[in-house]
């Protein structure tokens, strides 16, 4: 589905010529917008790893995620890019069936942080973006094994 929003706008000016006529021309131009719909955005871990806290995502040290940015068909191509609070970066990936994964191999305290995504597209030469996701708060939680051998979570 595509959602336009056109404009359209006369201009009126007039030329005095150098033989006194005064001619009259009608410019009309046009201006379109596109409304983008919401992305979303979500995070899996394939070999576990993974679980809900009171703050959020909580992802074990050493274990791969991937965080996915999807959103509804609307236009062919264009990108995702995900940003990242913990050091202010963004990573693009192009939208491959309307969603781009972002895949992190080893979970470390470095990826802690806020995520968020926005798509972007081109339309007819011109850039849009979409407003960007609610925040997706991920904390890195360690493991270590106590006396007896048992795993037990640190979270930091």
């Amino acid at each position: 589905m595509f959602i336009y929003e056109v404009y359209s706008y006369f201009i009126y000016f007039c030329i005095n010529a150098y033989d006194g006529a005064v001619k009259w021309f009608v410019y009309m131009l046009w201006f379109f917008s596109v409304r983008l719909l919401l992305p979303g955005i979500n995070c899996t871990a394939p070999e576990g790893g993974l679980s809900w806290g009171p703050s959020g995502l909580e992802i074990t040290k050493g274990y791969s995620f991937s965080i996915t940015c999807s959103t509804q068909p609307q236009f062919p191509g264009g990108v995702f890019h995900l940003s990242f609070s913990g050091s202010n970066s963004t990573m693009t990936q192009p939208a491959t069936n309307h969603s781009a994964s972002f895949y992190f191999p080893a979970a470390d305290y470095s990826h802690q942080g806020n995520y968020s995504c926005v798509y972007h597209v081109d339309v007819s030469s011109r850039h849009f973006y979409s407003m960007e996701t609610e925040k997706l708060t991920v904390t890195i939680r360690g493991t270590a094994k106590n006396k007896h051998g048992n795993m037990i979570h640190m979270y930091c």
